[in-house]
C-alpha cells in the first residue's frame, strides 16, 4: 500500500459519507432523533451518525497521536461523542466536515514511508494493537 492507495480509500469513504449525509438532509428533525429498531445497534439515526463521527475522530487521533488516545478507559470514554452534542443534523454535519478536513490535512503529510510504517497503540487493559 502506498500514499495514493490511502488517498483512493479516503476519497471513496468521503464520497460514501457525503451520500449518506445528502440522504439524511431529506428527513425531518423528528426522523433524525426518533428511536429505531433497525439493527444498527444504536437507538436512532442520530446515534448511528454520532457513532460514525466519533469513530472518525478516534481513528484520526490514533493516526496522529497514538500514545495519548488510550491512556486509560476514562480518557477513551471521554473522547466518545454524545447525541446531546448534536441536537440537529446541521450541527453534526459541521463536526463531520471538521473531522474530514483535519484527517485530509494529516493525509497530506504522509509519504510512502509513513504509510508503510506500523501504527502501535496500547489499550487500557494492556493489550498492544498494531
Amino acid at each position: 500500500m502506498n500514499r495514493d492507495d490511502i488517498y483512493l480509500l479516503y476519497d471513496y469513504n468521503d464520497w460514501a459519507d457525503r451520500r449518506i449525509l445528502t440522504m439524511c438532509a431529506k428527513i425531518s428533525h423528528e426522523q433524525y432523533t426518533a428511536p429505531t429498531t433497525i439493527g444498527t445497534g444504536y437507538g436512532s439515526l442520530r446515534a448511528t451518525l454520532v457513532h460514525i463521527v466519533s469513530a472518525m475522530q478516534l481513528w484520526r487521533m490514533l493516526f496522529t497521536d497514538p500514545p495519548n488516545v488510550y491512556r486509560s478507559e476514562e480518557d477513551h470514554t471521554a473522547l466518545e461523542l454524545t447525541e446531546a452534542e448534536f441536537p440537529t443534523l446541521s450541527v453534526l454535519e459541521k463536526r463531520w466536515q471538521e473531522e474530514r478536513d483535519t484527517l485530509r490535512a494529516y493525509l497530506n503529510t504522509l509519504d510512502d514511508g509513513k504509510v508503510k510504517g506500523v501504527l502501535r497503540y496500547t489499550l487500557p487493559n494492556g493489550i498492544v494493537r498494531e
